[in-house]
């Protein structure tokens, strides 16, 4: 997957502890667990720290030009560019390019999320699901229902979630055709005009997003006042995230 220029721009440095001889020695993994990959600036990166204010605490992990959409899918992590679903291979910061075609896209999703065993992708103002022709030979995109405004999506606690509008909205059927079903779940943040959502993840019961510049991990909503609505959700922030536009937590090894 080769392009000749990126329109976007994550973080400007990347973090290391360095060796005795003021190298930065790069990471092996001795053990493959989840972590949380990000694409900008025409490059994939692994995040090195999950704890608050950690900074730009950001590991080059690849290239990938002309970055747009990205999940994790049956294990494999996918990436949506120049209307081509790419298949990620090796990970580390120089493995390049490492990305394998595997299929078509009807569009330039601005979001793709998997959820219970399907491929779901965004785009305008539709939601699809990547399928198969009759006999089952050939993958193709089905369009199952609206999608307005929608901007990121994930799937957290058995529900598929997107932000539109800086509202969250859970999906309430997945079936063909389905229409506008979504259920308004809540406001995203409390503040006005609300943040514009660029990529979510959720993983250990923990949902992320990023907004504002910043990585985020959602809390937990405040306690409800007596009678009285339920306020605006509280969010951690995790450290910088600069122009992200898919991030997802993936598991594999390193080098």
């Amino acid at each position: 997957m080769n392009a000749s220029s990126s329109t976007s721009s994550v973080p400007t440095s990347v973090s290391c502890h360095r060796s005795v001889d003021g190298g930065c020695p790069e990471p092996r993994d001795l053990q493959a667990e989840p972590r949380l990959f990000a694409v900008s600036n025409s490059k994939l990166w692994r995040r090195a720290r999950l704890g608050a204010m950690a900074g730009n605490d950001w590991q080059a992990a690849g290239g990938a030009f002309e970055v747009g959409a990205m999940t994790v899918h049956q294990g494999g992590l996918y990436l949506a560019s120049r209307l081509t679903l790419w298949k990620r291979g090796r990970v580390g910061p120089k493995t390049g390019n490492d990305w394998s075609e595997v299929g078509t896209l009807p569009g330039d999703p601005v979001a793709m999320a998997s959820h219970e065993g399907a491929l779901f992708a965004a785009f305008e103002n539709r939601l699809w699901r990547r399928g198969v022709t009759f006999g089952g030979t050939t993958e193709r995109w089905l369009a199952i229902g609206d999608a307005y405004g929608v901007t990121a999506m994930t799937s957290h606690e058995g529900r598929l979630l997107a932000v539109s509008d800086g509202l969250l909205w859970a999906r309430t059927n997945v079936g063909s055709e389905t229409g506008s079903d979504w259920l308004d779940v809540g406001a995203l943040t409390a503040s006005y005009p609300p943040p514009d959502v660029f990529a979510m993840a959720s993983h250990g019961g923990s949902l992320y997003a990023v907004f504002n510049d910043t990585l985020n991990r959602r809390v937990e909503a405040e306690p409800r006042m007596a009678g009285g609505p339920w306020t605006a959700p509280v969010w951690e922030v995790l450290g910088d995230a600069f122009s992200v536009t898919g991030m997802a937590f993936y598991t594999t090894t390193w080098g």
